[in-house]
């Protein structure tokens, strides 16, 4: 499936949150299948994350912040003129990563806490910023506090609070999916077809 219509879940509220066929925004009462409320917007929502809300971008690029339990909005923000990933959601803060950089927004006040510049990332911002980047991977754990972020043929271990950069890895092509860690490793795909696993 498209990852737009990939849920996501609320264990407090009972609900999961998913893009209809007309790229509006569902809370799905998971007892029931009823649909609690329904968001839309003039460009179509992409997958959602959750943490005090909803979060969700839209197809013109704009990340949204909705009240879980009403659907009312709480916040936009634009971030960049370039696309930007469907956002990650952890410990009061939502990153999301764009051709240019990363950005640390407050989930309660939308407002930018932090902006991580690749300026020492060889890419060509001019073919990056014609493709939606893949989401940010959030790890936490007992010894590692980092957001993992994907551009071009580069992953970037940024700071989760200091907006710094902690370590890079280059491939010999660019990077296609969403970063993922397990055991203590990252796993992703790249454009030749392989499958990586660092630690």
């Amino acid at each position: 499936p498209e990852d737009r219509y990939v849920p996501a879940y609320s264990q407090t509220h009972e609900m999961a949150l998913v893009t209809d066929r007309r790229g509006s925004l569902c809370a799905v009462d998971v007892e029931t299948g009823s649909i609690e409320w329904r968001v839309g917007r003039a460009g179509t929502f992409r997958a959602p994350s959750i943490g005090s809300h909803a979060y969700a971008v839209t197809s013109e690029q704009i990340l949204d912040a909705i009240d879980l339990a009403s659907g009312d909005p709480v916040w936009r923000t634009d971030i960049s003129h370039n696309p930007i990933s469907d956002p990650a959601v952890t410990n009061g803060r939502t990153y999301v990563t764009a051709p240019e950089g990363v950005y640390g927004i407050d989930n309660d006040s939308g407002e930018t806490v932090f902006e991580y510049m690749f300026e020492d990332v060889d890419t060509d911002i001019n073919v990056l910023s014609e493709k939606i980047p893949p989401r940010p991977t959030i790890v936490h754990n007992s010894s590692h506090h980092q957001i993992l972020s994907a551009v071009g043929d580069t992953l970037l271990a940024i700071h989760p609070y200091r907006g710094e950069c902690v370590w890079t890895c280059v491939f010999e092509a660019s990077i296609t999916t969403q970063p993922m860690y397990a055991n203590g490793r990252v796993y992703l795909r790249t454009a030749d077809d392989r499958i990586h696993a660092i630690e």
